[in-house]
């Protein structure tokens, strides 16, 4: 009898220790199905879009935080569309993506713009928003693919920041993912790459015919003197340039006198040709509503604006008695006969200089509508 308890009890301590060993498998089992789970959810997710701040920019890590397998035989590049290295303040570029890479098969990309000071650089926007995503953090921008496939190439939109933001340089940091596409984070090729770019200096030209005629810019030269600025045209097509108060640039002799000193972008000029020629004028360009001061007499007054405009509205605002007549390098002239202004000029043109004959002083602010 006692034997038989003995048997039963072991028999039953046996049974309950292989249900306690098989709940513990199952616990096991499950927590490493959850584990697995999560990590190939966030496998997936990745795939969609990336994580904000894997660029390998300034503070910033790269994909392969998450990805490992190293790098291969491929690249990731990022360019303007329009090629070069230069940007316009304030115009908007499409900028283009490629990721490469011979034997992988999934493709993914992230990238933001920085200024010289790391911080973000202009606007991103998408252009695709099927293939592309963009998403904020810290501070900073980032377009990245969306959905990670076989394609390798998007594209988005980069407007540059406006004149008045202090920046000097911009930087694109990029990082690619090119895939094996085996549903986890292993085996796949990481790559980077930067862009840098630099504000294009505005630059204007000017067609010059032989003869005598009237010339101004919307360009402040990079170097004003009358000397530097002419260097081009100096026994080549030059005959002299004069102010309007009768000082000249001319060679006198073997050596060119500047009696003009600076190019002054407020005024105008008078060039005499020996031939035709172009004057090109790089720099800054002066601002559309600088005030021009006009003194009663003569004077050679420039055209600050970009773009041509109908002289009565550019001069709409002096059109009163204290001004006698306009005459642009024609001979044309926009002039008050009878009650009525008469414009026989047209527009006022870029480049063209222009003879204000003023019955007393006055201040000019172009207008244009």
């Amino acid at each position: 009898m006692h034997d038989s308890m003995l048997k039963t009890e072991k028999t039953y301590l046996l049974t309950k220790n292989l249900l306690l060993m098989k709940h513990l498998l199952w616990i096991v089992a499950v927590v490493l199905t959850a584990v697995l789970s999560i990590h190939s959810t966030k496998d997936l997710r990745y795939s969609y879009e990336p994580p904000p701040g894997k660029t390998g920019a300034p503070g910033e890590n790269t994909c392969t935080q998450c990805h490992s397998g190293g790098s291969g035989e491929g690249e990731v590049t990022i360019a303007f569309e329009n090629g070069g290295s230069t940007f316009a303040y304030g115009e908007t570029y499409v900028m283009n993506v490629e990721v490469s890479d011979p034997v992988q098969s999934r493709f993914g990309f992230e990238t933001t713009v920085l200024d010289q000071d790391d911080n973000m650089a202009g606007t991103l926007a998408l252009i695709n928003t099927d293939n592309t995503s963009l998403q904020s953090s810290g501070g900073r921008d980032y377009v990245g693919h969306q959905g990670a496939n076989s394609n390798n190439t998007w594209s988005f939109e980069w407007t540059a920041p406006d004149e008045n933001s202090g920046v000097e340089e911009v930087t694109f940091y990029i990082a690619g993912n090119a895939a094996n596409g085996n549903g986890n984070s292993t085996g796949d090729y990481i790559y980077t790459s930067v862009l840098s770019a630099t504000p294009m200096v505005p630059e204007q030209t000017i067609s010059l015919s032989q003869g005598y005629q009237f010339v101004s810019s919307y360009i402040m030269p990079e170097n004003p003197d009358m000397l530097v600025v002419t260097e081009d045209l100096q026994d080549v097509s030059l005959d002299f340039v004069r102010n309007s108060e009768g000082n000249t640039l001319q060679k006198i002799g073997p050596n060119w006198v500047n009696n003009i000193g600076d190019w002054v972008t407020t005024e105008g000029y008078l060039f005499r040709m020996t031939g035709d020629d172009e004057l090109v004028i790089s720099g800054t360009q002066i601002a559309s509503d600088t005030p021009i001061s006009l003194q009663s007499g003569y004077q050679f007054v420039s055209y600050i604006l970009d773009m041509p405009v109908d002289a009565e509205v550019a001069l709409s605002e002096i059109l009163n008695d204290n001004l006698d007549f306009v005459r642009n390098s024609a001979g044309n002239t926009l002039q008050k006969i009878g009650p009525n202004w008469v414009n026989n000029i047209g527009d006022l043109e870029p480049g063209e200089g222009y003879l204000f004959r003023m019955n007393n002083g006055d201040e000019l602010i172009y207008q244009t509508q």
